[in-house]
C-alpha cells in the first residue's frame, strides 16, 4: 500500500459516510412497514463495508506504531484489526443466510417467563406485587451485569489505546488531543459518555490521519528521519 495513513484517513470518512448512510436507508425501510429481519438483511452489505474501512482506519495506527515504535499501540490496533475482523466474518455470513433465510440468532435467551408475565392478569386479587417487584429488580440486575460485561472491556480498550498514542504526540499532529480524548472515553464509557467523547475522538483521529500523511508521505517517504 504505497500511502497508507491517507487509505485511513479516508476510510474514516467512508466508516462514517456509510454508517449514517446505513442507518437512513434501515430507518425508511422500518417506518415503510419492512420488517425488521429484512431490515437488517438489507443493513448487512453496509455493516460488511463499513467493517472492512474500519479495518482499513485502524492499519494507519499500525503504520504509525511502527514508525514511532509505539509497541503498545501498535498492539492495541491489532487487537481491534482482528475484532473487526471476526465482525466482518458475521457480518458476511448474516448476509448470507439472511439472504437464504436463515436466522444466526439462536434462541439462547428463554422469553417466555416474560410472555407469560405479559399475559398475568394485574387486576386480579392473586397478583404479588412483592413477587413483581423481585421479578424486576432481577430483570434490572441481570441487564446491569451484562452492561458491565460488555462496558469494562471496552473501558480498558479505550484507555490502552490512548495510553498507546500518548508515544506519538511529539510527533504526530493532534496525537495527544486524541490519546487524551479516547482516556476520557475509556474512563466514562460505563455511564454512556464515553460514547460521545470517543465519537469526538475518532474525528480527531480522522483528522490526525490526513494531518500524518501530509506530514510522513511526501515522496513516498516511510521511514522515520531521525
Amino acid at each position: 500500500m504505497e500511502k497508507p495513513l491517507k487509505v485511513a484517513a479516508w476510510s474514516g470518512v467512508g466508516v462514517f459516510v456509510v454508517s449514517i448512510i446505513s442507518s437512513l436507508i434501515q430507518q425508511v425501510l422500518i417506518f415503510s412497514g419492512v420488517s425488521m429481519e429484512v431490515a437488517r438483511v438489507v443493513g448487512s452489505p453496509f455493516s460488511v463495508v463499513s467493517l472492512g474501512l474500519g479495518i482499513l482506519f485502524l492499519y494507519g495506527f499500525v503504520v504509525l506504531a511502527e514508525r514511532f515504535d509505539a509497541t503498545l499501540l501498535k498492539v492495541m490496533a491489532w487487537i481491534g484489526i482482528v475484532m473487526y475482523s471476526v465482525f466482518l466474518l458475521f457480518a458476511v455470513l448474516g448476509f448470507v443466510f439472511g439472504l437464504a433465510g436463515v436466522s444466526l440468532s439462536p434462541g439462547i435467551i428463554d422469553l417466555s417467563p416474560i410472555e407469560e408475565l405479559s399475559e398475568f392478569d394485574f387486576e386480579s386479587g392473586d397478583f404479588d406485587g412483592e413477587g413483581f417487584g423481585d421479578f424486576v429488580l432481577g430483570i434490572f440486575v441481570f441487564l446491569i451485569i451484562i452492561w458491565l460485561i460488555i462496558a469494562i472491556p471496552m473501558s480498558i480498550y479505550f484507555i490502552l489505546f490512548g495510553v498507546g498514542m500518548l508515544k506519538l504526540k511529539k510527533d504526530v499532529p493532534l496525537a495527544k488531543a486524541s490519546a487524551i480524548l479516547n482516556i476520557i472515553a475509556g474512563a466514562t464509557v460505563v455511564i454512556f459518555v464515553g460514547f460521545f467523547v470517543g465519537f469526538a475522538a475518532y474525528v480527531v483521529e480522522v483528522v490526525m490521519m490526513f494531518k500524518a500523511s501530509k506530514k510522513f508521505e511526501k515522496k513516498g517517504s516511510r521511514k522515520r528521519k531521525k
